[in-house]
């Protein structure tokens, strides 16, 4: 399973920081972070690999992670299978 977060930062005048796609092992160890007061938070996500001074954020929210829904679109294109090459021939027509 897999979670969205949000560290919420010291300032309210700063944005907080957002993760996607973290594991239930990243989670605990940045709630684990937080309760032992340690120096930096350390963690994975979608975005990459993440180093934070702990003390600049107050603590974190998370919840499940939703994929967003993808168009029809897309599920086509990623679900197509590509059978056979498609060759196409101009017939000569009175007039070119």
């Amino acid at each position: 399973m897999f979670y969205d977060i949000e560290l919420v930062d010291v300032s309210d005048n700063v944005e907080n920081f957002k993760f996607n796609r973290v594991s239930q092992e990243m989670v605990d160890k940045v709630i684990g972070a937080f309760k032992d007061n340690s120096l930096f938070l350390e963690l994975s996500s979608e975005q990459g690999a993440i180093l934070l001074e702990r003390k600049g954020f107050r603590g974190i929210m998370y919840n499940t992670h939703e994929a967003p829904p993808k168009s029809v679109a897309q599920e086509n294109s990623e679900d197509a299978v590509e059978v056979s090459k498609v060759v196409f021939h101009r017939k000569n027509i009175k007039g070119d």
